[in-house]
C-alpha cells in the first residue's frame, strides 16, 4: 500500500474475510493485502464495527485454533505446554511474586538467620545460587559485593 493513501471500506472487508482465512494472524493478513499492521490497529480503535467484527473473527476462529494446537502439545507431553496450562488454570502452579520484607519481620529473620547455623548455611546457600544464576559460576561473595557497589555508584 502506498503511504497516504486510503484504505477503502471494501479493502477493509476484504481485510476481515482474509483474517478468517490466516485463522486471526494480523501479520499474514497485512502481508496479504499491503496493509501496514498499524493501519489496522488504527482502524480497530477508530472504528467499534469494525473492531467488533474483528474481535468476532479472533474469538471464533484464532483462539479455538490456539488452544486446539495447545491441547495437542500437552497430549505429545511437552512440558512447556503443561506449564502453561497449569499456570493459567491453578494458583498453585503459578510462579510466586517477589516481595520485599520491611521493618520489624525483616529484622527478627536477619536476627534469626544470623543466629542460627542451619539457617546462615541455608541462606548463604542461596545466595551463592542466585549468584550463579545471574553472573555464572565462579563468582564469589566478594565479586557480589563489588558488583553491587558499582552499580549503586552509577546511579
Amino acid at each position: 500500500m502506498i503511504p497516504g493513501k486510503k484504505i477503502t471500506n471494501q479493502q477493509w472487508d476484504q481485510f476481515l474475510k482474509i483474517l478468517e482465512e490466516e485463522l486471526g494472524i494480523i501479520k499474514k493478513t497485512c502481508e496479504k493485502l499491503d496493509i501496514a499492521p498499524v493501519s489496522y490497529y488504527r482502524k480497530r480503535r477508530d472504528d467499534k464495527e469494525f473492531r467488533k467484527r474483528a474481535e468476532l473473527i479472533m474469538n471464533q476462529i484464532g483462539t479455538p485454533f490456539t488452544e486446539d494446537k495447545l491441547r495437542e502439545a500437552i497430549f505429545r507431553g511437552e512440558g512447556w505446554a503443561i506449564k502453561f496450562y497449569l499456570q493459567c488454570k491453578s494458583k498453585k502452579w503459578r510462579p510466586y511474586e517477589k516481595r520485599e520484607l520491611s521493618g520489624s519481620l525483616k529484622a527478627e529473620i536477619e536476627q534469626k538467620i544470623r543466629t542460627d547455623p542451619i539457617l546462615r548455611k541455608k541462606a548463604l546457600e542461596y545466595e551463592k545460587e542466585l549468584a550463579i544464576q545471574k553472573f555464572g559460576r565462579g563468582t564469589n561473595r566478594r565479586q557480589l559485593a563489588g558488583m553491587d557497589r558499582k552499580r549503586k555508584n552509577k546511579k
